[in-house]
């Protein structure tokens, strides 16, 4: 049996783990780019604190600076219903609005 990447998540942000589908927002690096765009449309284990939750597949990527991303997309990520609070919790990761970010979206597989 083959192991799937992870995904790992040390909060479950706006319950997000529990939709069908969600997006968690990284600081992009080559690293990144590269790992993420290899592995789309594949499998993911979604770990939360160590466990594995779920399984989903990447079903999309963008990237842009931290400003760029929409409110929305901010507020349905962090579960924050101001910018500035779910800006804050990005600070909380070292991620400024200035940073080049990679927002994955994911798709639970049903089981």
């Amino acid at each position: 049996m083959s192991e799937h990447p992870k995904m790992r998540f040390s909060h479950n942000w706006n319950n997000k783990l529990d939709c069908a589908v969600f997006s968690t927002i990284r600081k992009a690096s080559a690293w990144a780019v590269t790992h993420y765009s290899k592995y789309l449309g594949h499998v993911f284990d979604i770990v939360l604190h160590g466990d594995k939750r779920s399984e989903a597949t990447l079903i999309g990527m963008k990237s842009s600076p931290l400003r760029d991303v929409p409110d929305e997309i901010l507020w349905l990520d962090t579960g924050y219903p101001s910018r500035q609070s779910a800006l804050d919790v990005f600070r909380t990761f070292g991620v400024e609005e200035d940073d080049e970010v990679l927002q994955l979206f994911f798709h639970k597989v049903s089981k």
